[in-house]
């Protein structure tokens, strides 16, 4: 399962610095832009634990088609990729299946690893500068628990915290609910 905690920050630059000098590698810098996808007549439809989406994510190194399904648990889902080579080609398939595109997200990423974790400084051009932190494990309390010292590290408050992936705050300003299986907030 992939465990994700972001943060919203004020310097990227900053903050990319403090955790290279903390050992992190930098794997690459890129903008993406991310377009999701919903059936036809369901993209207001309430989300919960089991309810999934499509999202085709255009970079300068690749292309790819994810299927992400909430969980019950916050910030952990199941996420299956797949590199595709036309964006545009994959849109109108999906297009012809009954999905429409409800949501496009524009962001500049720095990607790095630090230790076991997989670390994004990003600019998203809809909502501003995060840091999202993430583990692959099936022990969720664990990976979050690293997570969260990892931010408290970095003295990012607490108040700056966000369990909610960057689609989900944007689906919430369309008005769209979610169903969360545990009483909190999860992640898209």
């Amino acid at each position: 399962m992939e465990i994700e905690i972001r943060a919203k920050i004020e310097d990227r630059e900053k903050v990319k610095q403090i955790l290279v000098e903390k050992g992190m590698e930098i794997k690459y810098e890129e903008d993406q832009v991310d377009y999701y996808y919903k059936p036809k007549g369901k993209e207001k439809e309430p989300q919960g634990p089991g309810s999934a989406i499509l999202r085709i994510r255009k970079t300068v190194n690749g292309n790819f088609l994810t299927y992400k399904a909430l969980t019950n648990q916050k910030g952990a889902w199941i996420e299956h990729d797949i590199q595709i080579s036309d964006v545009g080609e994959m849109g109108n398939i999906l297009d012809k299946v009954g999905y429409v595109n409800v949501l496009t997200i524009h962001k500049s990423r720095i990607a790095g690893t630090l230790g076991n974790k997989g670390i994004n400084i990003d600019l998203i051009k809809e909502l501003g500068e995060y840091i999202e932190c993430e583990i692959h494990s099936e022990d969720v309390a664990d990976a979050k628990a690293q997570i969260l010292a990892l931010l408290k590290e970095l003295e990012i408050p607490e108040t700056n915290i966000e369990h909610k992936g960057y689609a989900r705050i944007l689906f919430e300003k369309q008005g769209v609910k979610y169903i969360d299986g545990d009483d909190e907030d999860e992640s898209e």
